[in-house]
């Protein structure tokens, strides 16, 4: 099975990875000098962030979620790639009750969960709900 990216906005080989005729949604991400993938048969999205980090860094995720919380900020990026749009959503806009997420503006719900892959590195995955 050959990987592709398009990028829905310019068209060009950059984007959430995609595999033709699979019918799997796929999601990518690298962090923490990790690369982690995730595969579903729903909408599907991943991230990882590593540990501890600076204080400048949760201010950043404050700014950007309303939050100071690494694992907010992690929730928040993979429901925004199982979404489709990512980045291009503001943060400010992804609602989070307890492990359930979505966008404000989309009627999709995302289940969340996380997983410890080494000492303090996490990665948050959101499927999107059956």
């Amino acid at each position: 099975m050959q990987l592709t990216a398009i990028c829905p906005d310019c068209g060009g080989p950059h984007g959430r990875p995609v595999a033709p005729g699979s019918g799997l949604h796929l999601s990518l991400t690298h962090g923490a000098d990790v690369v982690v993938a995730a595969a579903s048969d729903r909408p599907v999205g991943i991230d990882v962030e590593a540990p501890s980090p600076r204080a400048e860094v949760l201010a950043d995720i404050k700014s950007l979620t309303g939050h100071a919380s690494l694992q907010r900020w992690t929730r928040t990026e993979a429901i925004l790639k199982a979404d489709g749009r990512g980045l291009r959503v503001d943060p400010t806009h992804v609602v989070i009750d307890g492990a359930r997420g979505w966008v404000d503006d989309a009627p999709t719900r995302y289940d969340l969960s996380e997983v410890e892959l080494s000492a303090g590195v996490r990665v948050s995955v959101a499927v999107a709900a059956p």
